[in-house]
């Protein structure tokens, strides 16, 4: 499968959007700024202790055939609003 040899590697990524049209007097924009970005293979599963916490357990899942299975590392994100 295609996926499986997917590797991705971003760094310093600053996307914004500016609007002067829809209001002469007051414009806007607003962005994303992100440091760096990982998406790469991972063979272990991960089982969180609850939906809403950030403790998680690794463990190593029965079928690895069919199982797609992508580690998204993230590093300073900053989304900001100007008015």
């Amino acid at each position: 499968m295609f996926l499986k040899l997917i590797t991705l590697d971003i760094n310093k990524i600053h996307v914004r959007y500016e609007d002067d049209f829809y209001s002469d007097k007051t414009p806007y924009s607003f962005g994303v700024i992100l440091d760096s970005m990982k998406i790469f293979n991972y063979e272990k599963d991960v089982k969180f202790e609850e939906p809403l916490d950030i403790k998680y357990e690794e463990f190593w899942p029965a079928e690895t055939d069919n199982l797609l299975l992508k580690k998204i590392e993230l590093n300073d994100i900053r989304i900001y609003w100007n008015s």
